[in-house]
């Protein structure tokens, strides 16, 4: 190659950065890009995913959750999808096509009996859950093993109980209602109560049905405690984490550690906690959520405002007039958070953390009221397609996809660069199309290429300037990747 040429290779991608003014960023990083999966250096597009049994005609669901049965079901039964929709309760054998059926509940009478109280009516769609396993019911010893149950609650409505063996709901008494549960140490914890907004209770252990002080042995009953803030802030989530109990407001983290009353010990956390409690997510020692000015981690230690820099221009384009739908979940060590943008007032995108990679990455187009995790997958409630439940994976049509590097000089200002070639080769199952564009300090030009399945190829685009900026749109539905990267040869006029 003479004085007057040069090349640059792409040959791998890591994702989006908008730190800095833009340029002179390596090309392997997009300023701006959507639906692009880089994960592990690759370029493909993020896919729609697939559709998760039937929908809930007519219904849209708050709240989706899980519960596990380990015992009284078949095996092929043991996963029960629990959807809260039009003030009812759903249940649905995971991966079965049976239609929803709604939850009564029941009031115990005792030695087994009960009265059935028709159907279960909630004042909210939005309702914490958490997974726990009784040993007696009504009296009654369960002979074959431990119940799974689902407990649930409300601000609204307090807290209620399904059990996973004959999906019976029945009122859990509690001394107030809990807008937030979760599970340390074998008991039920709570908070979020009117008027109550430094308090947080906790059960007698292995019964979340008792709530009751044990006066005479205070570490076998159950209690309470306030950790005021006095700055009018209140507890919004508890989350385990490790060994630990996370109490979350939107100015501080609580760390509680300790296995009984004797011995919790109540911590405030340096930094920030979370604007939006469902933005929550743990990934080993670390947890994420929203916090005032973006993407919040916490490390065991503190809390601080992570990576800001590298997705400012996207939090520039976030709608925070509706931002409490917001919501988030963790895929492996992957951060998946759904945020609206650009005027929604839905969660129109999904912003993906790779924290093993250390890259970002941006999903439009989907839609998420809310997020569930079970084991490996990622399901989701859609904001747009009421009653319909998604899976977030590698199935289904691709989704338009856009990237845009960064200016670059290649740092020779002096030149001019002109006559650029792209090599390319595509792997996919059929041919497509595919934009190809160079933005330059003068000029945009842009080309339409014919995409050939696994066929090396070039695209010309003649366009001069002394930056350039290298643009990929598509708008198919074949999945496809990039292979190997890509390479950019260019003609120099130094002055």
């Amino acid at each position: 190659m003479s004085a007057y040429e040069t090349s640059v290779q792409i040959q791998a991608f890591a994702g989006l950065d908008q730190t800095g003014d833009g340029y002179n960023k390596n090309l392997r990083f997009a300023v701006e890009m959507e639906n692009v999966d880089t994960t592990n250096g690759q370029f493909k597009p993020y896919r729609v995913g697939v559709q998760v049994g039937p929908e809930m005609e007519g219904k849209t669901i708050g709240t989706l959750a899980c519960l596990s049965r380990r015992y009284y079901v078949p095996t092929e039964q043991k996963d029960l999808l629990v959807a809260f929709a039009g003030g009812r309760m759903y249940t649905r054998v995971l991966g079965s096509d049976d239609p929803w059926e709604v939850r009564h509940w029941y009031t115990e009478l005792g030695e087994g009996e009960v009265r059935d109280e028709g159907e279960l009516e909630l004042g909210t769609d939005y309702q914490s859950c958490v997974t726990y396993e009784i040993n007696t019911i009504n009296g009654v010893d369960m002979s074959e093993g431990p119940v799974d149950v689902l407990l649930f609650t409300s601000e609204e409505d307090g807290m209620f109980c399904l059990y996973g063996h004959d999906l019976k709901v029945v009122k859990v008494n509690t001394p107030h209602a809990f807008s937030v549960i979760s599970r340390y140490n074998e008991r039920v914890w709570g908070t979020g109560v009117e008027d109550m907004q430094d308090w947080l209770f906790y059960s007698t252990a292995f019964d979340p049905f008792n709530w009751l002080a044990n006066e005479e042995i205070p570490e076998d009953g159950a209690g309470s405690f306030a950790s005021p803030s006095w700055d009018g802030d209140r507890f919004l989530a508890l989350y385990p984490y490790g060994s630990a109990l996370l109490a979350f407001k939107k100015n501080t983290i609580w760390k509680i550690i300790g296995t009984d009353p004797g011995e919790f010990i109540v911590r405030a956390q340096f930094g920030p906690g979370t604007v939006v409690p469902n933005t929550i997510a743990v990934s080993g020692a670390y947890a994420f959520m929203l916090g005032y000015n973006g993407i919040v981690r916490y490390d065991g230690a503190q809390s601080v405002t992570y990576m800001q820099d590298n997705v400012q221009k996207l939090f520039n384009r976030v709608n925070f007039d509706a931002i409490s739908g917001s919501c988030a979940v963790m895929q492996d060590r992957t951060y998946l958070l759904a945020l609206p943008i650009d005027g929604s007032t839905v969660n129109n995108a999904v912003l993906a953390y790779n924290s093993r990679e250390g890259t970002f990455t941006l999903r439009t187009g989907i839609y998420v009221r809310s997020f569930l995790q079970i084991e490996d997958r990622v399901l989701y409630t859609s904001s747009i397609a009421p009653g319909r439940i998604m899976e977030l994976c590698e199935e289904g049509d691709a989704l338009p996809v856009l990237w845009k590097s960064g200016m670059q000089d290649l740092g020779l200002k002096s030149s001019v660069k002109s006559a650029f070639k792209i090599y390319y080769k595509v792997d996919c199952t059929a041919p497509f199309e595919m934009l190809l564009g160079i933005q330059t300090d003068k000029k945009l030009k842009e080309k339409i290429i014919w995409v050939k399945p696994g066929k090396a190829a070039k695209a010309a685009i003649n366009v001069q300037g002394r930056y350039f900026q290298l643009i990929i749109k598509t708008r198919t539905a074949i999945p496809f990747s990039i292979a190997g990267g890509l390479k950019i040869d260019m003609e120099l006029d130094p002055d």
